[in-house]
């Protein structure tokens, strides 16, 4: 590598950590959105030969992103998700907009310059459109929670993980960092502490269980009696803990089927019981995200009027509605279909005609 070369790759891992502690400390970012961000840019400058981000043209980002639309994923095979294409090209546009206000960039990067990285509406619609449709009614959620098998110890706590998931509307994260001591079963409202759950932004507030069933409410109650009165954990111990894992005759690790005093160090367990959960239960796949959708959905259908849509919404952990209406709460074909027929009806008995 040229002297040329190492010193723009050092420059630019200087600036990258100055914007990903600015992301932490200033905009109070949590370590998987950090995380996020981070591998976005690294896959951006590693497209463009690891330039110097001085060196910026809008050239670079039109080609990057006509390549994210052609690039198979590596888990999958098939081509990125237009949800994951826009999330990405998203952190990419931050970095550049915040980049092109510091000092040494100012006069290189053009904010308008930065605006290429905007994804074209047919991909923000496809993005939006393919959420919904991955969004699972309350009758899969209920079909795979009911259908899982609950004899050991790392079942029973699995069963409770999905039941939790829907009752609370919890994130992954913020679901696997829960402490037992969090969750009220008089009053039926859950404690999402900022400060010891990984809730995003490390916001804290409080939810009320959703009124989906009282199933789930016992399949998540029995698991907190059962760490309480038989594995005596207390309030601060997790509520979905760790599973145990030993040496097996081959020397490989093996589950145990009993779970230990530790917390999940990411949701990624959770995505994969999600995973292995609906496969069992014959259910297309579902992520846990997935589910506030379906609660959002949800609030549109039973809510009477906008104060209680807003307590939906608060109750999703959002500060504004709008997020519930954007991201959550969208209606898709079938069911816009059907509120449209409804109001016809209604204003067919009304008298309302089509003038002629």
């Amino acid at each position: 590598m040229s002297k040329s070369s190492q010193r723009s790759t050092a420059e630019n891992e200087r600036v990258k950590f100055r914007y990903l502690t600015y992301l932490a400390q200033a905009h109070r970012r949590g370590i998987t959105t950090v995380d996020m961000a981070a591998a976005a840019i690294a896959d951006f400058e590693e497209s463009v030969g690891r330039k110097n981000f001085k060196f910026f043209r809008p050239a670079w980002a039109i080609k990057y992103k006509e390549n994210l639309e052609m690039l198979p994923s590596l888990r999958t095979g098939k081509l990125l998700a237009p949800s994951t294409i826009v999330t990405k090209l998203g952190h990419i546009q931050k970095f550049f907009m915040w980049l092109s206000d510091q000092e040494g960039y100012r006069s290189r990067v053009r904010r308008s310059d930065v605006d290429y990285f905007n994804t074209s509406l047919r991909l923000n619609e496809a993005a939006q459109s393919r959420n919904n449709r991955r969004a699972p009614s309350i009758e899969q959620v209920l079909h795979v929670v009911r259908t899982m098998p609950a004899t050991t110890e790392v079942e029973r706590c699995v069963r409770a993980v999905i039941s939790f998931a829907f009752l609370s509307g919890g994130r992954a994260d913020a679901v696997a960092s829960m402490r037992l001591g969090n969750i009220d079963f008089d009053d039926k409202t859950v404690f999402f502490d900022g400060r010891a759950t990984r809730t995003k932004g490390r916001k804290s507030y409080t939810a009320a269980f959703f009124p989906v069933d009282d199933e789930l409410i016992r399949f998540v109650r029995d698991w907190a009696i059962y760490l309480r009165r038989e594995r005596l954990f207390g309030p601060d111990d997790p509520l979905f803990p760790m599973a145990e894992m030993k040496h097996g005759s081959d020397r490989l690790y093996e589950a145990t089927g009993r779970v230990t005093r530790q917390t999940w160090k990411s949701s990624e367990p959770i995505r994969r019981h999600f995973r292995q959960a609906c496969e069992a239960a014959g259910v297309p796949y579902f992520n846990p995200h997935s589910v506030r959708t379906t609660l959002g959905q949800l609030g549109l259908k039973i809510c009477r009027n906008p104060e209680e849509l807003k307590a939906f919404s608060q109750n999703l952990g959002h500060t504004s509605i709008d997020t519930t209406l954007l991201y959550y709460a969208r209606l898709n074909d079938d069911r816009q279909s059907q509120l449209m027929q409804n109001i016809a009806k209604r204003s067919n008995r009304r008298g309302i005609a089509a003038p002629k």
